[in-house]
């Protein structure tokens, strides 16, 4: 047999405890498989009638089940050498148990790999303490007259000390039902010629040193305590812990002026009022402390309320008065969103401007209610030549000096509404001859090339596209059929504006190079015009080239020669854009086009021109400083 117990204990490794052990079987049981058999694990039973009725480890005994196997074993290896131990556990027999003669089938709380072990073992009476080993054996048998009954419950307690050198001054008590069966205090513990000197391993082992079984039967075993100290004299090794918060943890809309409260409990000697410690943010607090050791409440009322939408972090430490400190127990909570502001237009005034400028002022109406936001002109005239967007932005280029007087009332998507009042005073055009338009006036499409063009003349976005390396395989073509200006001018300068889109503005090289091209004489209009077929027009040498980032943004090229050649040859002002020979395979940009709804991005048109001739008549021979508008503003 101990060649097949030392075995048992290669094969299993066994956790490290200290102090006391009470071993729940379902987390320290292990199913055995060695000398080429397999056998059932213990099963976790439940009993009424035991101390522990929900974990009640049953091993079990099946038919044929040999002479001198284990079907189980639970074990314990002390934090460092260990010279007496306390033990103390429950066993019953099965209704069926059927006692052998000689060693039955028994329970052992054994002493590891010196061999010592201490448990009922003989017939159904016998009760003995064994010390095991090369050099021999010694048995210490029950002084007392005792047997056991199936079915019942026993409890067993023992105590064992290993003598002092070669000294019969070892110990073993052990006590059934709280009967002294063994009292010896004259033990010398050996094999071997070696002195038995600590305990290191202990382990519970159910084993059979009987006949073979010859029908099913059970053997109960629970409540196992090993320990260093006697028992009933256990030492509290709990630390203490934190529950009950309030806010809880991971809480969301929590009130700016809440109290913070959390339970430290301890279910062994009590928590030591003394070493509470609480932090809020980061900074010491003292929280007020009430109730008592097994469970104080903390409660903190802060002196200022937190902010909103703030993460408040907690963290509460304690020890116990057994000197178990506890793990920091951290938390946190967010507190509520600040109410929003009520609905209301957030710009009271608008901005003055000048006749033949672009005029555009910040009137946006804020998103504080349900979006989308609309804005209309409800009262009053804006300045001529200007326009409310459904986005509240006035813009447009005045036509005509004055004060003008006007109300918006902005909507939200709730049907919550503000109204306001504006007033602007628009300036006179400075000195005759000097002027810019600002137009609007172009129609435009995207072309896709390739063996079959595609004309996108309704497209809502113009697309210039890459394709392969260096070729384009999109490009955009602008037209605007009247510039709009008067007779006997002379244009000064001439700038096209188009909104780059935003996300699906994406591509393979940033930036992209963007080709101007004027396209000159042509006849036919811009929805029949394929890749590079104009009829009689003829595309000139491109004008003016720009880098085009993937951020969203105006964008504007100089198109100054190809307005003159326009006006001067009566012929509408049509423009091609794409990638030229540069930018990598995939690489693309994609404008704002006049289909879309979303008037404030359209492409533009701005013109600075000089009077050649004087309503008057006379020529203009110093028409002096020109008013240059960039043509450029901004939506929020």
């Amino acid at each position: 047999m101990v060649a097949r117990i030392v075995a048992i204990l290669i094969l299993f490794a066994s956790p490290v405890f200290a102090g006391t052990v009470t071993l729940p079987f379902s987390d320290s049981m292990n199913s055995l498989s060695n000398w080429g058999m397999s056998y059932t694990p213990p099963d976790v039973f439940t009993d009424a009638s035991s101390p522990d009725p929900s974990s009640v480890m049953r091993w079990t005994y099946p038919a044929g089940f040999g002479d001198g196997d284990a079907p189980g074993i639970a074990n314990v290896t002390f934090s460092s050498s260990q010279n007496d131990i306390y033990f103390q556990y429950w066993f019953k027999h099965s209704s069926t148990w059927d006692w052998h003669d000689v060693v039955n089938k028994h329970v052992y709380v054994w002493g590891g790999g010196e061999n010592f072990y201490l448990g009922v073992g003989w017939g159904n009476g016998g009760f003995k303490a064994s010390l095991q080993g090369s050099g021999g054996s010694m048995d210490i048998y029950n002084s007392t007259p005792w047997s056991a009954s199936r079915n019942t419950w026993y409890k067993v307690t023992g105590y064992a000390k290993v003598n002092t050198g070669d000294a019969y001054d070892g110990v073993i008590k052990i006590w059934i039902d709280d009967v002294l069966m063994i009292n010896r205090s004259n033990v010398r513990f050996w094999y071997g010629g070696t002195n038995f000197t600590r305990f290191t391993f202990t382990p519970v082992w159910g084993g059979n040193d009987g006949s073979t079984v010859s029908d099913t039967q059970y053997l109960y075993f629970d409540a196992v305590k090993i320990q260093t100290n006697p028992i009933g004299e256990e030492s509290d090794q709990t630390p203490p812990y934190v529950d009950g918060r309030s806010p809880s943890s991971g809480a969301t809309g929590v009130a700016v002026d809440t109290n913070i409260v959390a339970h430290v409990k301890d279910s062994g000697d009590g928590v030591d009022n003394s070493t509470i410690t609480m932090t809020v943010e980061g900074a010491a607090v003292s929280p007020t402390i009430t109730g008592t050791s097994a469970d104080y409440t903390l409660t903190y009322n802060p002196p200022d309320d937190f902010a909103n939408e703030q993460t408040v972090d907690i963290v509460v430490n304690a020890s116990d008065l057994a000197s178990n400190a506890m793990s920091a127990s951290s938390w946190s909570f967010v507190t509520v969103a600040a109410a929003p502001d009520p609905f209301a237009i957030t710009t009271t005034t608008a901005d003055n401007g000048t006749v033949g400028t672009i005029y555009t002022s910040d009137n946006v109406a804020t998103v504080n209610g349900t979006t989308p936001v609309t804005c209309a002109v409800t009262s009053g005239s804006m300045p001529t030549g200007t326009f409310l967007s459904p986005r509240c932005i006035p813009y447009g280029v005045p036509t005509t000096a004055g004060t003008f007087s006007w109300t918006v009332t902005a909507t939200d998507n709730a049907s919550a509404t503000d109204t306001q009042d504006y007033t602007a005073t628009i300036s006179p055009l400075l000195p005759v001859g000097q002027t810019v338009v600002w137009s609007q006036c172009f129609i435009d499409t995207f072309i896709n090339g390739g063996a079959a063009t595609t004309n996108y003349s309704d497209n809502t976005a113009t697309w210039l596209y890459q394709w392969p390396m260096a070729t384009p395989a999109n490009r955009g073509i602008l037209q605007c059929a009247s510039l709009g200006l008067p007779d006997d001018v002379s244009v000064t300068s001439s700038t096209a504006w188009l909104y780059k889109a935003g996300p699906s503005a994406t591509g393979a090289s940033d930036p992209m190079r963007v080709y101007v091209y004027p396209i000159v004489g042509q006849t036919w209009g811009i929805d029949n015009v394929t890749w590079a077929t104009f009829d009689n027009a003829t595309v000139g040498a491109y004008e003016d080239v720009k880098n085009v980032y993937i951020s969203s943004d105006w964008v504007n090229w100089n198109v100054t020669s190809a307005v003159r050649a326009a006006y001067l040859g009566s012929y509408p002002l049509t423009l091609m854009l794409d990638g030229g020979s540069d930018g990598a395979a995939d690489t693309n940009r994609r404008f704002t086009s006049i289909d879309t709804t979303e008037e404030a991005y359209w492409p533009i048109l701005v013109i600075t021109y000089t009077q050649l001739v004087a309503p008057e008549g006379p020529s203009i021979s110093a028409p002096g400083k020109v008013r240059v508008s960039s043509g450029r503003f901004r939506l929020n």
